[in-house]
């Protein structure tokens, strides 16, 4: 709850600026040219950066001419770009909230990493000595760090990613040292994975149904639509799922749950269609990718069950994700459709990454062994 407060503390401060007596408020770009920004600046040349962690760019506007004269996105290494500065030569930082990556470009136009911090770095400055000030969040997010698993999940994730609707296909892979099942997606690429839905995966085909539905919610651009809605283009409503959004790096991926629960039933419902339109998406992409379509059934069983033995301890993803019967009764209805085969055969690394996992986060070995006669019981039954 002490993120949360934090959250909705910082959405008071900012909405208390708003009711400011005497303020001056001039346009500069308006509509979905810029989509939700963050932090801006103004630069040696004159021109205002913003930078937007939704747009995934740092937009470039002559305030003059109210046009925006260049932007910096992906294609130039700039992903979720939450606030930016200047130094005394002119050349420009920026932090990646989600990543935790302080990067900038010198003059001669060279990206040059300055940090890699850890999700959570937000606010940039420069002090008049010339040395760079980034705050964080929170740190000590529990990142698991295993090159073999970060490895499986970069080449799964990409092959998976050739069969979706994504035309930019640069990722930011976070993999979190948590036991509960969760993953999340957020713009610029960012995906977030619990190592413990691998730890739960019996099958390949049940991660890549989970991942294929994160992918389906970065193709189908979900949280800019969301803040494009009319009905939902309140400062509250946008300051709370962007907060919501970094929060979720900073610390855990249930502060989206929170930042979502603050929202009207109206937005809630869209949400559910969100969820419906990835489901669908992704079971697609799944078959296509070559894995068994009862995949996306069968991960939905297993949560329900986790639901039932573990209770909240496990309902993360359930949370941001709710398992609604349409849901499960659409999946089963979907899996009828497709041809049955008998040939889908998962990948020997898959067994190696997860094993790895399993046996971290099993309490003793005697649990580890109980588990594993259980699961070569049921493969063989």
């Amino acid at each position: 709850m002490k993120n949360i407060f934090i959250a909705l503390l910082f959405l008071s401060l900012i909405t208390s600026c708003s009711d400011t007596e005497n303020s001056n408020i001039e346009l500069f770009s308006s509509g979905a040219k810029i989509s939700g920004v963050n932090g801006i600046h103004f630069g040696p040349d004159g021109f205002l950066y913003a930078a937007s962690v939704i747009g995934s760019d740092i937009s470039v506007v002559d305030t003059e001419t109210k046009a925006i004269v260049k932007r910096y996105g992906p294609e130039q290494g700039v992903f979720g770009p939450d606030d930016v500065a200047f130094n005394d030569k002119g050349e420009f930082y920026w932090t990646t909230i989600l990543t935790g990556e302080v990067a900038g470009f010198n003059l001669q136009g060279e990206k040059i990493i300055a940090a890699n911090l850890g999700p959570g770095v937000n606010p940039i400055t420069f002090s008049d000595d010339g040395r760079l000030f980034v705050a964080q969040i929170r740190g000590g997010t529990p990142q698991y760090e295993e090159p073999l698993v970060l490895d499986y999940l970069e080449h799964l994730i990409y092959r998976l990613s050739e069969y979706s609707q994504l035309n930019d296909r640069r990722f930011e892979i976070i993999l979190i040292d948590e036991k509960s099942i969760n993953a999340f997606a957020a713009p610029g690429g960012i995906i977030g994975i619990n190592a413990g839905l691998l730890f739960h995966s019996e099958k390949e085909g049940q991660l890549a149904s989970v991942l294929t539905h994160e992918l389906a919610h970065l193709s189908q651009r979900h949280y800019a639509r969301r803040l494009q809605r009319q009905e939902d283009r309140s400062l509250a409503n946008a300051l709370i799922i962007l907060a919501s959004v970094a929060l979720a790096a900073a610390s855990s991926p249930e502060a989206i749950i929170a930042g979502t629960q603050v929202l009207s039933q109206q937005a809630m419902s869209y949400s559910r269609s969100n969820e419906q339109e990835a489901d669908r998406i992704g079971f697609l992409n799944l078959v296509s990718s070559g894995y068994d379509p009862v995949s996306t059934s069968e991960i939905f069983e297993k949560l329900q069950q986790l639901s039932r033995l573990s209770g909240a301890n496990e309902l993360e993803f359930l949370r941001s994700h709710p398992l609604t019967k349409k849901r499960i009764s659409d999946s089963a209805a979907r899996t009828t459709q497709i041809k049955k085969r008998n040939d889908y055969k998962d990948s020997l690394s898959f067994y190696l990454v997860r094993q790895k996992i399993s046996l971290e986060y099993f309490k003793n070995s005697r649990q580890a062994v109980s588990q594993k006669r259980m699961e070569y019981r049921q493969r063989h039954n």
